[in-house]
């Protein structure tokens, strides 16, 4: 069999994921209707272009405002006067907004050095499968986002320099999946994260009163010093009130709960920041989330228990 008919599917399980998504009794929307992922009855996923570096992304739509309640879907129908910058995430569980471009981040620096190293891994266990990998291993390796949301179907989304964006629609609180597939352009070698059937759970929530425009883990990077600063800057209309960071090493059961002062800025929008104690150099990964309460009473999520946002503490 020549080398332009072989196929070869190589799955990594990298870790399971079996994460049980429901609204807690504390959530201000957890008396909405959470949406299940059905089958869309489409005859298959719509192929999304990501945007050319640089460009000038469509306003999201949706009022993070107090006029209008959870879930409402006259959100939809009104424009923000200011565009909110994307939320940028990894590949893995979230929790993120709707109406609100996500990006996500797939960490593939080296497409390259992945598809020789798979290759390489494959010859080993089947050296039949083709001839032995040479040093300009398979095509070129593409890294697609697989985005399934029950309200408008599968879609594929491409990324451009690792990164791959979706605007989810604003509509009632509800779950969808991702995953990711590394392909070749010679359809020899396709990775997928996390393996066949799993899928990394998705909860869309309503568009918050309180923004985080930005938060620790996703512009800032975060070095490992006797304090670990994590900041959010976070917009309010109405003001913030008071915000509260829950953090924890990766794999611990329990969060450690403190309140975040307000640093620069005032409380219609602020950059929030507190300090967490140095990381063990064993666990580099820590989860966190943030609650936020406005001077209305209205409380705003950015992560939560089940869905953290995760911080890598880069050694000094």
């Amino acid at each position: 069999m020549g080398r332009s008919s072989t196929f070869v599917r190589v799955v990594l399980l990298m870790w399971a994921v079996n994460v049980t998504i429901e609204a807690g009794p504390n959530d201000q929307a957890s008396s909405q209707q959470v949406v299940p992922v059905t089958s869309p009855g489409l005859s298959g996923p719509r192929l999304s272009t990501p945007p050319t570096t640089g460009s000038t992304m469509p306003g999201p739509t949706g009022v993070p405002s107090d006029r209008v309640p959870p879930g409402s879907l006259s959100a939809a129908q009104t424009t923000l006067a200011a565009p909110l910058p994307p939320q940028i995430e990894r590949v893995g569980p979230v929790m993120v907004e709707m109406g609100r471009p996500v990006r996500f981040v797939t960490n593939l620096a080296n497409h390259d050095a992945i598809g020789q190293t798979s290759l390489s891994l494959i010859h080993a266990f089947a050296p039949g499968a083709f001839p032995s990998p040479t040093s300009t291993g398979p095509g070129n390796v593409e890294a697609l986002v697989h985005w399934i949301d029950p309200l408008v179907g599968p879609q594929i989304l491409r990324t451009r320099d690792g990164v791959a964006e979706v605007v989810p629609p604003v509509s009632v609180r509800r779950k969808a999946e991702l995953y990711v597939t590394w392909v070749s352009s010679d359809g020899l070698l396709e990775i997928r994260l996390p393996a066949s059937p799993r899928t990394f759970p998705v909860v869309l929530l309503e568009p918050q009163r309180s923004t985080v425009l930005e938060a620790t883990g996703t512009s800032m990077e975060v070095t490992n010093n006797p304090v670990v600063p994590i900041q959010a800057t976070i917009r309010d209309p109405a003001g913030v009130s008071t915000v509260t960071l829950s953090y924890r090493h990766s794999g611990d059961p329990s969060y450690v709960t403190t309140s975040m002062p307000l640093a620069t800025g005032d409380d219609h929008e602020g950059r929030w920041e507190t300090t967490i104690p140095r990381q063990p150099e064993s666990c580099p990964f820590v989860d966190y989330f943030i609650e936020i309460l406005n001077r209305n009473g209205v409380r705003s999520l950015y992560g939560s228990s089940e869905f953290p946002h995760s911080v890598q503490i880069l050694s000094r």
